[in-house]
């Protein structure tokens, strides 16, 4: 619907080209998401980056936008690689591709490795098959976190926020990042972690880079004033919070985690969303462009300020519900860790809300001259309406969906 409204007054072949997009992208998310099968899994993987590739090169704005294609590309065709070799690796064990399998494998090999009755006797592994599984595992646990991203190699999808156009930004945050997160769930939790494999080696590898990632993340948020490149890093802390979780061995903080996945899809998707219209209203970014914008988009600052307290996991969004399942999943663990996991967080809402929406909101410490002079603040193409309200509208509904569903769960 953005795309329509931005491209209206274009040529048709964009449009079209547009949408062929769109549809491929959604073919291959189908595939990717319903498939039992390692190989079409890795495919289907791959194919996603391309119809997001093609949106930042062809319909970004900004120049960099082919270093942002290069650092996109190049990150995840190294991730790419250490998921291929993974997958390959695993398939020299079990001789198949399949998700079941593998995971049967993995359970007969535990067992022969514990000295525990065989649920197959026939299967019998040597030591080398172990080691060979357990460098699977390392090396699908390193393609995913580059592809997630998670930090140091979180370089690619600032730049890829930045530089692509909004329904670019929107795809990225809600769905090419969820395959990653899908794949973490799906391989390197279900097959290896939840059945104990790896688990003295690779949940602290996970916690090291977890907790590294949300203190850095936290400060880089805080010193910058572009909101496409806070909100970018934001989903990075929302990432970290849920390796955290999902490697924390835990069930209550696993769960908390996929709570934590299906709500920053939609979250971070609308804040996209909204800053792309703040960029089609006066062509910038910067929070001191668009100081003050609720004396002339009162409506537009009602939807901000819903997905921002959304995105800072406060009751009753449905990301507070995540982080009530973690923290009491990690209570049990460790306090101390308790006060590790949310440090960040606090310093995530204290940024947000005293800088960022005092200063757009209200003006804050950008303008305070702003109410005497509320005419200049009229934007280009008015308050949010039509078929912005569409797109929000569906994005609270789902949420309030989400929310419903996972408390009926509980």
């Amino acid at each position: 619907l953005f795309t329509y409204k931005r491209l209206s007054q274009t040529s048709a072949v964009h449009v079209c080209c547009c949408f062929l997009l769109y549809l491929l992208l959604e073919l291959f998310l189908i595939i990717l998401f319903s498939t039992n099968n390692f190989l079409v899994f890795f495919i289907a993987l791959e194919l996603t980056l391309l119809p997001l590739v093609l949106l930042i090169v062809l319909f970004g704005k900004q120049i960099r936008r082919i270093y942002a294609t290069f650092m996109l590309f190049s990150y995840t065709f190294i991730g790419s690689f250490f998921v291929a070799v993974g997958l390959f690796a695993g398939f020299y064990v079990t001789q198949s591709f399949s998700f079941a399998l593998w995971g049967n494998v993995v359970y007969e090999c535990l067992h022969q490795r514990d000295g525990l009755t065989l649920v197959e006797p026939g299967l019998c592994f040597s030591k080398e098959q172990y080691q060979i599984l357990t460098f699977s595992c390392l090396c699908f646990f390193i393609g995913f976190c580059l592809k997630l991203p998670i930090i140091p190699f979180h370089t690619w999808l600032v730049e890829a926020h930045v530089e692509a156009p909004t329904e670019g930004s929107v795809i990225l945050a809600s769905l090419i990042l969820k395959t990653s997160s899908f794949g973490l769930v799906q391989v390197v939790y279900g097959v290896f972690f939840s059945q104990g494999f790896g688990a003295l080696w690779l949940q602290p590898l996970a916690w090291v880079l977890g907790f590294y990632g949300l203190l850095q993340c936290s400060f880089y948020l805080c010193a910058h004033i572009d909101l496409k490149r806070i909100i970018a890093y934001s989903s990075i802390v929302h990432m970290n919070m849920a390796l955290i979780s999902l490697f924390s061995g835990v069930e209550l903080c696993s769960m908390g985690a996929l709570v934590i996945y299906i709500g920053h899809t939609l979250i971070s998707g609308a804040l996209f969303f909204l800053v792309g219209m703040l960029y089609e209203c006066k062509g910038s970014r910067l929070i001191t462009a668009h100081s003050g914008i609720r004396y002339s988009m009162p409506r537009f600052t009602g939807w901000f300020s819903l997905f921002i307290f959304a995105c800072l996991d406060i009751p009753p969004f449905f990301s507070f519900l995540g982080e009530v399942f973690i923290i009491c999943g990690l209570v049990g663990l460790n306090f101390g860790v308790v006060i590790l996991f949310f440090m960040p967080t606090i310093i995530v809402f204290i940024f947000v809300f005293f800088t960022v929406l005092q200063a757009i909101l209200d003006g804050g410490i950008f303008g305070s001259h702003l109410q005497e002079n509320k005419t200049d603040l009229v934007p280009k193409f008015g308050d949010v309406s039509g078929l912005d309200l569409v797109v929000l509208g569906l994005l609270v509904w789902g949420l309030l969906v989400c929310l419903f569903f996972f408390w009926m769960v509980v």
